[in-house]
């Protein structure tokens, strides 16, 4: 490869410099804010996400929810979407409860509900089966 401008080789350790340089700009950058504004690119796309703090109805997952299903002509892949029957869902025990919870790190402030947390267990189990399916295939 060669430099936009002057013509001359490129190499991969000077590729290593410019990036090199350009993440501790980017990494000081975001220490800067971090301090002054007690925020930052990466905690700000973590709340937009609902990854931290846990918010299932973050509105970037809304965004993408609400375009499951929809597809244009070139897209072969299909979606499933794990829903409950609302005459169907039972009562659960203290038991049930703490079983339905397990690995989601939950706590009394960011408890989601059964039927959120049963959502996302179905969920996983789903995303397991179809890639058990494909490796078999």
């Amino acid at each position: 490869m060669t430099y936009r401008r002057g013509g001359r080789r490129t190499s991969q350790g000077y590729f290593n410099e410019i990036f090199c340089r350009g993440w501790r700009i980017f990494r000081e950058k975001e220490v800067e804010d971090l301090l002054t504004c007690f925020e930052n690119n990466a905690t700000r796309a973590f709340e937009r996400t609902g990854v931290h703090p846990l918010n299932p109805f973050a509105e970037a997952w809304m965004d993408a929810i609400d375009g499951l299903g929809s597809a244009n002509e070139d897209c072969k892949t299909v979606s499933y979407e794990v829903l409950p029957l609302a005459d169907e869902f039972p009562t659960l025990t203290p038991e049930d409860k703490k079983l339905l919870r397990t690995g989601l790190n939950l706590d009394d402030h960011n408890d989601l509900g059964d039927l959120h947390c049963a959502e996302i267990q179905s969920t996983v189990m789903l995303g397991r089966l179809q890639r058990l399916i494909a490796r078999s295939l």
